[in-house]
Protein backbone atom coordinates (compact mmCIF):
# COMPACT_ATOMS: atom_id res chain seq x y z
CA UNK A 1 0.00 0.00 0.00
CA UNK A 2 1.25 3.62 -0.69
CA UNK A 3 0.67 5.56 2.25
CA UNK A 4 -1.00 9.14 0.62
CA UNK A 5 -2.29 12.06 2.23
CA UNK A 6 -5.25 14.22 0.34
CA UNK A 7 -6.27 13.26 -3.39
CA UNK A 8 -4.43 10.44 -5.46
CA UNK A 9 -6.00 10.87 -9.22
CA UNK A 10 -6.65 8.12 -11.10
CA UNK A 11 -5.01 4.17 -11.04
CA UNK A 12 -4.21 2.38 -14.59
CA UNK A 13 -2.54 -0.97 -14.91
CA UNK A 14 0.02 -1.16 -18.59
CA UNK A 15 2.39 -3.86 -18.91
CA UNK A 16 2.62 -5.23 -15.48
CA UNK A 17 3.15 -1.66 -13.57
CA UNK A 18 0.52 0.04 -11.20
CA UNK A 19 0.64 3.82 -11.94
CA UNK A 20 -1.03 6.07 -9.04
CA UNK A 21 -1.29 9.61 -8.37
CA UNK A 22 -0.17 10.87 -5.00
CA UNK A 23 0.34 13.78 -3.58
CA UNK A 24 3.60 12.32 -2.27
CA UNK A 25 3.46 14.16 1.55
CA UNK A 26 3.76 18.07 0.10
CA UNK A 27 5.33 17.63 -2.69
CA UNK A 28 2.32 17.68 -5.22
CA UNK A 29 1.51 16.24 -8.55
CA UNK A 30 3.72 12.78 -7.94
CA UNK A 31 2.43 9.55 -10.25
CA UNK A 32 4.52 6.62 -8.42
CA UNK A 33 4.89 2.74 -9.74
CA UNK A 34 4.13 -0.24 -7.88
CA UNK A 35 4.88 -3.69 -9.30
CA UNK A 36 1.42 -5.32 -10.08
CA UNK A 37 2.35 -8.98 -8.71
CA UNK A 38 4.38 -8.07 -6.16
CA UNK A 39 2.70 -4.67 -5.10
CA UNK A 40 6.51 -3.16 -4.32
CA UNK A 41 7.22 -0.08 -4.74
CA UNK A 42 9.32 0.48 -8.24
CA UNK A 43 11.67 3.77 -8.10
CA UNK A 44 10.54 5.11 -11.20
CA UNK A 45 8.60 8.21 -10.68
CA UNK A 46 6.91 11.44 -12.23
CA UNK A 47 6.37 14.74 -11.14
CA UNK A 48 4.07 16.89 -12.67
CA UNK A 49 4.64 20.83 -12.25
CA UNK A 50 2.88 22.06 -9.59
CA UNK A 51 3.23 25.79 -8.71
CA UNK A 52 0.04 26.20 -6.54
CA UNK A 53 1.50 27.43 -3.23
CA UNK A 54 -1.60 25.98 -1.12
CA UNK A 55 -2.35 22.22 -0.47
CA UNK A 56 -0.44 20.03 -2.48
CA UNK A 57 -2.50 17.45 -4.27
CA UNK A 58 -2.32 14.09 -6.86
CA UNK A 59 -1.86 15.19 -10.45
CA UNK A 60 -5.25 16.60 -11.78
CA UNK A 61 -5.00 13.87 -14.66
CA UNK A 62 -2.83 11.35 -15.91
CA UNK A 63 -3.20 9.03 -19.04
CA UNK A 64 0.09 6.03 -20.21
CA UNK A 65 -0.20 5.08 -23.80
CA UNK A 66 2.68 4.34 -26.07
CA UNK A 67 5.22 4.26 -23.65
CA UNK A 68 4.47 8.01 -22.67
CA UNK A 69 2.71 9.17 -19.97
CA UNK A 70 0.85 12.84 -19.73
CA UNK A 71 0.72 14.31 -16.49
CA UNK A 72 -1.38 17.63 -16.19
CA UNK A 73 -1.47 19.63 -12.80
CA UNK A 74 -0.47 23.34 -13.48
CA UNK A 75 0.61 22.26 -16.39
CA UNK A 76 1.20 19.46 -19.32
CA UNK A 77 4.37 17.25 -18.77
CA UNK A 78 5.28 14.25 -20.98
CA UNK A 79 7.53 11.17 -20.38
CA UNK A 80 8.77 8.08 -21.96
CA UNK A 81 7.45 5.68 -19.15
CA UNK A 82 10.24 3.27 -19.74
CA UNK A 83 12.87 5.70 -18.74
CA UNK A 84 11.90 8.32 -16.97
CA UNK A 85 13.40 10.84 -19.28
CA UNK A 86 11.36 14.18 -20.02
CA UNK A 87 10.15 14.55 -23.51
CA UNK A 88 8.57 17.92 -23.21
CA UNK A 89 6.22 20.29 -21.22
CA UNK A 90 4.13 23.33 -21.49
CA UNK A 91 4.49 25.89 -19.10
CA UNK A 92 2.50 28.58 -17.64
CA UNK A 93 1.48 31.47 -20.68
CA UNK A 94 3.72 34.08 -19.40
CA UNK A 95 6.53 31.77 -20.44
CA UNK A 96 8.05 32.02 -23.77
CA UNK A 97 8.17 28.98 -25.55
CA UNK A 98 8.22 29.37 -29.31
CA UNK A 99 6.21 26.71 -31.15
CA UNK A 100 4.30 25.93 -28.52
CA UNK A 101 0.77 26.87 -27.47
CA UNK A 102 0.11 27.08 -24.02
CA UNK A 103 -2.59 24.21 -23.20
CA UNK A 104 -5.50 23.83 -21.32
CA UNK A 105 -6.48 20.23 -22.43
CA UNK A 106 -4.41 17.40 -23.98
CA UNK A 107 -5.80 13.60 -25.15
CA UNK A 108 -3.46 11.28 -26.39
CA UNK A 109 -4.56 7.99 -28.44
CA UNK A 110 -2.77 5.02 -29.84
CA UNK A 111 -1.07 5.46 -32.87
CA UNK A 112 0.78 8.35 -31.76
CA UNK A 113 -1.73 10.70 -32.09
CA UNK A 114 -1.97 13.39 -29.59
CA UNK A 115 -4.71 16.10 -29.56
CA UNK A 116 -4.84 19.33 -27.48
CA UNK A 117 -6.75 22.18 -27.04
CA UNK A 118 -4.66 25.83 -26.48
CA UNK A 119 -3.92 29.22 -27.75
CA UNK A 120 -0.88 30.79 -28.80
CA UNK A 121 0.22 34.04 -26.79
CA UNK A 122 1.38 36.78 -29.25
CA UNK A 123 4.10 39.23 -29.09
CA UNK A 124 2.35 41.95 -27.25
CA UNK A 125 1.51 39.09 -24.34
CA UNK A 126 -2.28 39.12 -25.90
CA UNK A 127 -3.44 35.39 -27.00
CA UNK A 128 -5.14 34.14 -30.53
CA UNK A 129 -8.70 32.61 -30.35
CA UNK A 130 -8.25 29.17 -29.01
CA UNK A 131 -7.53 26.54 -31.30
CA UNK A 132 -7.36 22.96 -31.65
CA UNK A 133 -4.25 20.77 -32.23
CA UNK A 134 -2.69 18.00 -33.63
CA UNK A 135 0.87 17.75 -31.59
CA UNK A 136 4.41 15.72 -32.36
CA UNK A 137 3.98 13.17 -29.41
CA UNK A 138 8.05 13.35 -28.48
CA UNK A 139 8.44 16.89 -28.98
CA UNK A 140 4.98 18.75 -28.47
CA UNK A 141 5.36 20.67 -31.76
CA UNK A 142 2.22 21.26 -33.36
CA UNK A 143 1.53 18.90 -36.91
CA UNK A 144 -1.88 20.89 -37.93
CA UNK A 145 -4.58 23.40 -36.33
CA UNK A 146 -8.14 23.91 -37.04
CA UNK A 147 -10.02 27.00 -35.43
CA UNK A 148 -12.55 26.40 -32.15
CA UNK A 149 -11.95 24.24 -29.76
CA UNK A 150 -13.84 21.83 -26.95
CA UNK A 151 -12.79 20.87 -23.64
CA UNK A 152 -14.60 17.40 -23.78
CA UNK A 153 -12.35 13.97 -24.57
CA UNK A 154 -12.45 13.65 -28.12
CA UNK A 155 -13.42 10.26 -29.71
CA UNK A 156 -11.02 8.55 -32.60
CA UNK A 157 -12.89 5.95 -35.10
CA UNK A 158 -10.20 4.82 -37.87
CA UNK A 159 -8.77 7.67 -38.88
CA UNK A 160 -11.36 10.18 -38.30
CA UNK A 161 -11.12 12.21 -35.22
CA UNK A 162 -14.85 13.53 -33.43
CA UNK A 163 -14.75 16.31 -31.69
CA UNK A 164 -18.19 17.09 -29.31
CA UNK A 165 -19.37 20.74 -27.86
CA UNK A 166 -17.12 21.85 -30.07
CA UNK A 167 -17.03 26.24 -30.22
CA UNK A 168 -15.85 27.75 -32.89
CA UNK A 169 -15.07 30.72 -30.81
CA UNK A 170 -16.01 32.03 -27.05
CA UNK A 171 -19.14 33.31 -27.96
CA UNK A 172 -19.98 29.61 -28.74
CA UNK A 173 -22.30 27.62 -26.54
CA UNK A 174 -21.49 24.20 -27.90
CA UNK A 175 -24.15 22.18 -29.56
CA UNK A 176 -21.89 20.90 -32.35
CA UNK A 177 -20.31 17.85 -32.85
CA UNK A 178 -17.39 17.95 -36.34
CA UNK A 179 -15.37 14.94 -37.74
CA UNK A 180 -11.45 15.53 -39.53
CA UNK A 181 -9.32 13.58 -40.58
CA UNK A 182 -6.49 12.59 -38.08
CA UNK A 183 -3.39 12.77 -40.90
CA UNK A 184 -5.08 16.11 -41.81
CA UNK A 185 -7.41 17.88 -40.08
CA UNK A 186 -9.53 18.40 -43.12
CA UNK A 187 -13.32 18.81 -42.00
CA UNK A 188 -15.39 15.59 -43.16
CA UNK A 189 -18.64 16.36 -41.81
CA UNK A 190 -20.58 18.48 -38.98
CA UNK A 191 -24.03 18.56 -37.24
CA UNK A 192 -25.57 20.93 -34.69
CA UNK A 193 -28.27 19.57 -32.86
CA UNK A 194 -29.53 22.51 -30.85
CA UNK A 195 -29.32 20.71 -27.18
CA UNK A 196 -26.54 19.88 -25.12
CA UNK A 197 -24.84 16.51 -26.02
CA UNK A 198 -23.36 14.15 -22.95
CA UNK A 199 -21.49 10.76 -22.96
CA UNK A 200 -20.66 10.09 -26.72
CA UNK A 201 -19.46 6.69 -27.31
CA UNK A 202 -18.55 4.53 -30.07
CA UNK A 203 -20.04 1.00 -31.58
CA UNK A 204 -19.05 -0.40 -34.22
CA UNK A 205 -19.71 2.23 -37.32
CA UNK A 206 -21.99 4.18 -35.07
CA UNK A 207 -22.06 7.44 -32.62
CA UNK A 208 -24.27 6.77 -29.66
CA UNK A 209 -24.94 9.78 -27.39
CA UNK A 210 -27.98 11.76 -25.00
CA UNK A 211 -29.49 15.34 -25.67
CA UNK A 212 -30.70 17.44 -23.03
CA UNK A 213 -34.02 17.42 -24.81
CA UNK A 214 -34.14 13.65 -23.74
CA UNK A 215 -33.01 11.73 -26.90
CA UNK A 216 -30.70 8.83 -26.93
CA UNK A 217 -29.14 9.50 -30.76
CA UNK A 218 -27.38 6.83 -33.31
CA UNK A 219 -25.11 8.39 -35.93
CA UNK A 220 -24.25 6.47 -38.71
CA UNK A 221 -20.15 7.93 -38.45
CA UNK A 222 -18.85 7.53 -42.30
CA UNK A 223 -21.18 10.25 -43.24
CA UNK A 224 -22.57 11.71 -39.84
CA UNK A 225 -26.02 10.66 -40.96
CA UNK A 226 -28.58 10.03 -38.59
CA UNK A 227 -29.28 6.29 -37.84
CA UNK A 228 -32.12 6.76 -35.40
CA UNK A 229 -33.25 8.37 -32.18
CA UNK A 230 -35.43 7.51 -28.79
CA UNK A 231 -37.03 9.68 -26.45
CA UNK A 232 -36.38 8.87 -22.82
CA UNK A 233 -37.38 10.72 -19.97
CA UNK A 234 -34.46 13.58 -18.49
CA UNK A 235 -35.18 15.70 -15.83
CA UNK A 236 -33.22 18.84 -15.84
CA UNK A 237 -29.93 19.10 -13.90
CA UNK A 238 -29.67 15.22 -13.91
CA UNK A 239 -26.38 13.14 -13.24
CA UNK A 240 -25.98 11.13 -16.87
CA UNK A 241 -24.37 7.94 -16.86
CA UNK A 242 -22.07 6.72 -19.52
CA UNK A 243 -23.48 4.41 -22.24
CA UNK A 244 -22.93 0.63 -21.73
CA UNK A 245 -23.27 -1.87 -24.75
CA UNK A 246 -23.54 -5.49 -24.63
CA UNK A 247 -22.03 -6.76 -27.84
CA UNK A 248 -23.23 -10.16 -27.40
CA UNK A 249 -27.02 -8.81 -26.74
CA UNK A 250 -26.55 -6.25 -28.80
CA UNK A 251 -28.29 -3.96 -26.07
CA UNK A 252 -27.14 -0.58 -24.55
CA UNK A 253 -27.48 0.54 -21.40
CA UNK A 254 -27.77 4.15 -19.73
CA UNK A 255 -29.23 5.98 -16.70
CA UNK A 256 -29.70 9.38 -15.29
CA UNK A 257 -30.70 10.43 -11.25
CA UNK A 258 -31.98 13.71 -10.02
CA UNK A 259 -32.41 14.95 -6.79
CA UNK A 260 -33.69 17.37 -4.33
CA UNK A 261 -32.88 18.50 -0.44
CA UNK A 262 -36.23 17.14 1.58
CA UNK A 263 -36.27 19.41 4.38
CA UNK A 264 -39.14 17.02 6.39
CA UNK A 265 -35.70 14.58 6.73
CA UNK A 266 -32.97 17.53 6.81
CA UNK A 267 -30.94 15.37 3.75
CA UNK A 268 -30.90 14.64 -0.16
CA UNK A 269 -33.13 12.24 -2.03
CA UNK A 270 -32.49 11.23 -5.91
CA UNK A 271 -34.63 8.93 -7.87
CA UNK A 272 -33.81 7.78 -11.20
CA UNK A 273 -34.09 5.20 -14.09
CA UNK A 274 -32.02 2.47 -15.79
CA UNK A 275 -33.01 1.84 -19.88
CA UNK A 276 -32.20 -1.42 -22.13
CA UNK A 277 -32.47 -0.46 -25.88
CA UNK A 278 -31.82 -2.35 -29.10
CA UNK A 279 -28.62 -0.87 -30.53
CA UNK A 280 -29.53 -1.95 -33.51
CA UNK A 281 -32.88 0.05 -33.87
CA UNK A 282 -33.13 2.15 -30.53
CA UNK A 283 -36.25 0.18 -29.58
CA UNK A 284 -36.94 0.11 -26.19
CA UNK A 285 -36.35 -2.95 -24.22
CA UNK A 286 -37.28 -2.06 -20.62
CA UNK A 287 -37.28 1.04 -18.40
CA UNK A 288 -36.22 0.45 -14.58
CA UNK A 289 -36.81 2.79 -11.55
CA UNK A 290 -34.40 2.75 -8.95
CA UNK A 291 -32.83 4.66 -5.16
CA UNK A 292 -36.57 5.80 -5.39
CA UNK A 293 -37.02 8.15 -1.95
CA UNK A 294 -33.19 6.89 -1.02
CA UNK A 295 -30.31 9.11 0.34
CA UNK A 296 -27.87 6.74 -1.78
CA UNK A 297 -27.18 9.98 -4.17
CA UNK A 298 -26.62 10.24 -7.86
CA UNK A 299 -25.48 7.42 -10.36
CA UNK A 300 -22.14 7.84 -11.84
CA UNK A 301 -21.62 4.57 -13.56
CA UNK A 302 -22.37 1.55 -15.18
CA UNK A 303 -20.98 -1.70 -15.80
CA UNK A 304 -22.35 -5.38 -17.37
CA UNK A 305 -21.14 -8.63 -15.85
CA UNK A 306 -22.58 -11.75 -17.33
CA UNK A 307 -26.05 -11.22 -16.71
CA UNK A 308 -26.17 -8.06 -13.97
CA UNK A 309 -26.23 -4.45 -14.56
CA UNK A 310 -24.60 -2.62 -12.27
CA UNK A 311 -25.28 0.52 -10.68
CA UNK A 312 -22.41 2.59 -8.91
CA UNK A 313 -24.18 5.74 -7.02
CA UNK A 314 -22.37 8.01 -4.42
CA UNK A 315 -22.49 5.17 -1.78
CA UNK A 316 -23.97 1.88 -3.22
CA UNK A 317 -23.54 -0.64 -5.41
CA UNK A 318 -26.51 -1.77 -7.23
CA UNK A 319 -27.37 -4.87 -9.46
CA UNK A 320 -30.18 -5.58 -11.58
CA UNK A 321 -31.02 -8.18 -14.04
CA UNK A 322 -29.79 -7.32 -17.68
CA UNK A 323 -32.75 -9.59 -19.35
CA UNK A 324 -35.06 -8.00 -17.01
CA UNK A 325 -34.48 -4.90 -15.05
CA UNK A 326 -35.34 -6.44 -12.14
CA UNK A 327 -33.54 -5.15 -9.11
CA UNK A 328 -31.20 -8.00 -7.31
CA UNK A 329 -30.04 -6.21 -4.61
CA UNK A 330 -28.20 -3.11 -3.40
CA UNK A 331 -25.20 -2.79 -0.82
CA UNK A 332 -24.24 0.73 1.19
CA UNK A 333 -20.92 1.92 1.41
CA UNK A 334 -19.89 4.47 4.73
CA UNK A 335 -18.19 6.70 1.85
CA UNK A 336 -18.05 7.75 -1.80
CA UNK A 337 -18.16 5.07 -4.53
CA UNK A 338 -15.23 5.24 -7.12
CA UNK A 339 -16.76 5.11 -11.03
CA UNK A 340 -16.77 0.83 -11.53
CA UNK A 341 -15.43 -1.31 -14.15
CA UNK A 342 -15.50 -4.61 -14.89
CA UNK A 343 -12.43 -6.62 -16.62
CA UNK A 344 -11.33 -10.06 -16.21
CA UNK A 345 -14.87 -11.92 -15.01
CA UNK A 346 -15.26 -9.37 -12.34
CA UNK A 347 -16.04 -5.81 -10.96
CA UNK A 348 -13.88 -3.89 -9.69
CA UNK A 349 -15.24 -1.01 -7.15
CA UNK A 350 -13.05 1.55 -4.60
CA UNK A 351 -14.72 2.01 -1.96
CA UNK A 352 -13.98 2.82 1.79
CA UNK A 353 -10.40 2.37 1.30
CA UNK A 354 -10.54 -0.52 -0.42
CA UNK A 355 -10.35 -2.33 -3.92
CA UNK A 356 -12.89 -4.85 -3.96
CA UNK A 357 -13.51 -7.50 -6.59
CA UNK A 358 -16.58 -9.09 -7.56
CA UNK A 359 -17.62 -12.25 -8.65
CA UNK A 360 -21.20 -12.34 -10.57
CA UNK A 361 -23.91 -13.08 -7.77
CA UNK A 362 -27.15 -12.79 -10.19
CA UNK A 363 -28.06 -16.64 -9.06
CA UNK A 364 -27.16 -16.68 -5.21
CA UNK A 365 -28.67 -13.05 -4.60
CA UNK A 366 -26.06 -12.70 -1.95
CA UNK A 367 -24.21 -9.42 -0.77
CA UNK A 368 -21.45 -8.89 -0.62
CA UNK A 369 -19.86 -11.36 -3.31
CA UNK A 370 -16.37 -10.67 -1.60
CA UNK A 371 -16.80 -12.47 1.26
CA UNK A 372 -15.84 -15.51 -0.50
CA UNK A 373 -12.64 -14.55 -1.28
CA UNK A 374 -12.36 -13.53 2.33
CA UNK A 375 -12.19 -17.56 3.77
CA UNK A 376 -9.48 -19.07 2.10
CA UNK A 377 -7.58 -16.59 3.95
CA UNK A 378 -9.91 -16.87 7.35
CA UNK A 379 -9.46 -20.46 7.37
CA UNK A 380 -5.33 -20.50 8.05
CA UNK A 381 -5.09 -17.80 9.94
CA UNK A 382 -7.76 -19.43 12.11
CA UNK A 383 -5.40 -22.93 12.42
CA UNK A 384 -2.30 -20.31 13.20
CA UNK A 385 -4.07 -18.49 15.75
CA UNK A 386 -5.18 -22.10 17.24
CA UNK A 387 -1.95 -23.19 17.03
CA UNK A 388 -0.30 -20.62 19.25
CA UNK A 389 -2.74 -20.53 21.67
CA UNK A 390 -2.44 -24.88 22.21
CA UNK A 391 1.75 -24.19 22.59
CA UNK A 392 1.11 -21.04 24.73
CA UNK A 393 -1.22 -23.28 27.14
CA UNK A 394 1.38 -26.16 26.52
CA UNK A 395 4.28 -23.76 28.04
CA UNK A 396 2.47 -22.69 30.74
CA UNK A 397 0.97 -25.76 32.29
CA UNK A 398 4.63 -26.70 31.73
CA UNK A 399 6.32 -24.21 34.19
CA UNK A 400 3.47 -24.68 36.85
CA UNK A 401 4.49 -28.47 37.09
CA UNK A 402 7.65 -27.54 37.10
CA UNK A 403 7.07 -24.96 40.17
CA UNK A 404 5.19 -27.33 41.57
CA UNK A 405 8.16 -30.39 41.48
CA UNK A 406 10.21 -28.00 43.25
CA UNK A 407 7.77 -26.88 45.83
CA UNK A 408 7.64 -30.49 47.23
CA UNK A 409 11.32 -31.06 47.47
CA UNK A 410 12.50 -30.77 51.22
Amino acid sequence: MIGVYGSVGPIIVKNGIVYVGSPDYGIGGVVKTVDVKTGKLLPLQFHARDTSSAHKRGPDTFNVINDRIFVQQSSWRVYSAISGKLLWETLAPSVDLPGLPYLESVWAFEDNLVLASGFFYTKDNTYNEKSTYRLNPDIGTVMWSILGFSDKQPLVYNDMIIFWDYKANYADIGQTMIAVEASSGAKLWSINLNEDIYQPTIYNDQLLFVTSNGYIYALNLPDGHLAWNTPVALPPESDISPIEVDTQMQMIFWGYTTGWYNESIDNFQYMGNIYSLDVNNGALVWTAPFANNSPHGSLSKIALLNNTVYLSTSKALWALNKTTGMELGVEPFDHYVQPITSADNKLFVVADLYVIAYTDFGSTNTYPPQLTNILPYTIPICIIFLVIIILMLRLYYRKKHANTCGQSLP
